[in-house]
């Protein structure tokens, strides 16, 4: 036998329902998911479709990209180019995304459409890691949402997964920006660091 049998128990719990949850999980939604997604579209497009730079040229940058603390992302495999998502730590993936213009900006050309992608997706990711929205950051997030789904799914012709679904909901709930955010970012920083 299998499938649901009962409702779920932690359903009673204020703002824990299964449905109506409204807390963003930066971890599992935009880091794990969203991010995984695009950065390997962004660096299969700028690496081997373009050519703006070889994939060595930006494991090198990311090798000695002075990050100011130790999840320092890791080398990114060419094995990786034949999959569908970037494997990499939620705790790796907030540097690799932030600081991925730095390291490679200057191969890019201005403009170009994958990388306009990357930038939106940038800050939609900053914007995730805010702690607090004023109801005018939720109409601008809802904005940026839209514009940087709506160019991805331009840009490389693909649709959306769970994931990125998942980030217009949880900006959508009236009572988001009120709420102070929990997010499992710190537990798996523990985790990291105890290894």
């Amino acid at each position: 036998m299998s499938g649901v049998k009962e409702e779920c128990r932690y359903n009673v719990i204020p703002s824990f329902h299964v449905s109506k949850n409204v807390f963003c999980d930066i971890v599992h939604d935009p880091l794990e998911g969203v991010c995984r997604y695009v950065m390997l579209k962004v660096v299969k497009y700028l690496t081997v479709s373009k050519h703006f730079f070889l994939l060595d040229k930006l494991n090198q940058r990311i090798s000695t990209f002075n990050f100011d603390h130790s999840s320092q992302p890791v080398y990114i495999a060419r094995s990786q180019l034949k999959g569908h998502t970037l494997v990499t730590s939620a705790v790796e993936m907030p540097d690799l995304v932030l600081a991925f213009g730095l390291m490679v900006g200057d191969l890019v050309t201005e403009g170009d459409d994958c990388w306009e992608v990357y930038l939106l997706m940038r800050k939609v990711v900053v914007f995730s890691c805010w702690k607090r929205f004023s109801n005018e950051d939720l109409v601008y997030m809802r904005i940026l949402i839209a514009k940087f789904l709506a160019e991805y799914t331009r840009v490389y012709g693909c649709s959306l997964s769970l994931k990125f679904h998942n980030l217009t909901v949880q900006f959508n709930s009236s009572s988001f920006g009120q709420q102070h955010r929990t997010h499992q970012l710190l537990v798996q920083c523990s985790h990291h660091n105890e290894s």
